[in-house]
Formats: structure tokens, C-alpha cells, sequence
């Protein structure tokens, strides 16, 4: 499973009278962390929820965020947990609550839809995360990756540029994968540069370009191949890079 982040407290000012309530929730906030920080995912989603509780009966605006990070936070326990619907709810809960852009909370949503292959609505998600940013190469990545899954090759290889062009932790595998889509169009030697700059790229970690690479030299004089039956698209995450 894809690694998704905590949020954490920021310095929050509330309203006279809240105060009160909202130290106690910060408290088992606090606590979740600390659970989740030690891999007791159960125990984080208990003291999360004990947290929003006692936010949700208070009032304000100035809440709205913070309800907002207690949301996302169950919802990263809730992945850890492969509770892929229980994440889903508590991660679109966090965009609905404080639909201020982030860009973490709509990446973590579509992988969650992802991963139970609600590739319309993953699809929808990424889009609303980069119509705000751009520059996120992740979401470009996974947007090519359910491009490939639907045959739409040309769409695909345009979203993988995209993510190639942004030095994210995704480029080798997007530089590669652009590589597969030359080959499938017939061009190995044009596939063999590109593996060979996505295996430079990785810091000749990903041996599936190297790999890639080494079968184009070998057969650059044939034509166009099978998507993944020869060559392999990287960013899966069955993928093992070795």
C-alpha cells in the first residue's frame, strides 16, 4: 500500500469559551498521533474519534480545519488498516468539512479509490487536485496508471510527460513507462534511450528500466510489441525493483 502522511496541530486560535473543550480534544489528538506513530492503528482511530467528538460539540468556524486534519488522520489509520471504505469516507469527510485546497487530502482520497478500482471517481479526484496544482507528479503518475489499466494509451503517455517533467518521486517510473508506450508504437530505439535515462533517473535503482533497456538493444531491428507481455510498466504495486 501507497504511504500516506499524518497531519499534524498547527498553532490554532479559537473563539473564549471553546477553549476549554478544544484543549481536551487536542489531547487525545495528541494521543492518536502518538498511537499511530507506533503502528496502534486501532487505538489511534479511538482517540481520533473521541477527539472529534468533543470538536464537533463545540462551534466556530476556526474548527473547521482542525475537524478537518482529525478526519484525514482516521482516514490514513483507516488505510494502514486496509479499511479502504472507512478511509474513503474520513478522507472525503476532511475535503467536505475544509474544502480549502490541499493537495493531501485529494491524493490520499484517490488512492484510496484507487486501490478498490473506483477508477471513475479516482479519476474525478486527481483531476480536482491538479486543476490546483499542477506540479503534482504523483497525480499525474497514478492518473497514466489508470490510463494504461483502460487501454487509453495515448491519454496515458501524456499524463506520465507530465509527471516525467517534475522531479517527484514518481519521474523514473513515469520516464519508463513512456519508454513501454514507444515500444508499443514500434520505436525501440527511442524506447532504449528513455529506459536508459529512467534507469539513470532512479539512481540505477529501477532494474525494470535496465531491464527494458537491455531488450530493446536486443531487438531493435523487430516491431511493435504487446504492452507488458515483453517489457514491464513500473509504478505497480506488485512491482518489486531487483
Amino acid at each position: 500500500m501507497r504511504k500516506l502522511l499524518l497531519s499534524i496541530i498547527l498553532p490554532l486560535v479559537f473563539v473564549a469559551g471553546v477553549s476549554a473543550q478544544i484543549d481536551l480534544s487536542k489531547r487525545h489528538f495528541a494521543l492518536g498521533f502518538e498511537f499511530a506513530a507506533a503502528g496502534e492503528f486501532e487505538s489511534a482511530i479511538g482517540a481520533y474519534q473521541r477527539s472529534l467528538q468533543i470538536a464537533e460539540a463545540s462551534s466556530g468556524a476556526e474548527l473547521k480545519r482542525y475537524m478537518g486534519k482529525i478526519h484525514y488522520n482516521i482516514g490514513v489509520c483507516a488505510y494502514k488498516l486496509k479499511n479502504l471504505t472507512k478511509a474513503e469516507r474520513h478522507f472525503s469527510a476532511a475535503i467536505v468539512i475544509d474544502p480549502v485546497e490541499d493537495s493531501k487530502k485529494y491524493f490520499s482520497l484517490a488512492v484510496t479509490q484507487i486501490d478498490q478500482k473506483k477508477f471513475d471517481d479516482a479519476k474525478k479526484t486527481l483531476r480536482a487536485l491538479l486543476r490546483n496544482d499542477e506540479s503534482h507528479g504523483e497525480a499525474w503518475f497514478e492518473l497514466g496508471m489508470i490510463y494504461v489499466s483502460e487501454r487509453k494509451i495515448e491519454a496515458a503517455k501524456a499524463a506520465f510527460e507530465r509527471s516525467a517533467q517534475i522531479n517527484g518521486i514518481r519521474r523514473p517510473d513515469a520516464i519508463n513507462n513512456i519508454g513501454v508506450i514507444l515500444a508499443m508504437e514500434g520505436d525501440l530505439r527511442s524506447a532504449a534511450r528513455v529506459f536508459e535515462k529512467a534507469y539513470f533517473a532512479s539512481g540505477q535503482r529501477l532494474f525494470a528500466a535496465k531491464k527494458n533497456f537491455e531488450y530493446c538493444l536486443r531487438h531493435s531491428n523487430d516491431g511493435p510489441i504487446k504492452l507488458v507481455s515483453t517489457l514491464t510498466i513500473t509504478g505497480k504495486e506488485d512491482n518489486k525493483n531487483g
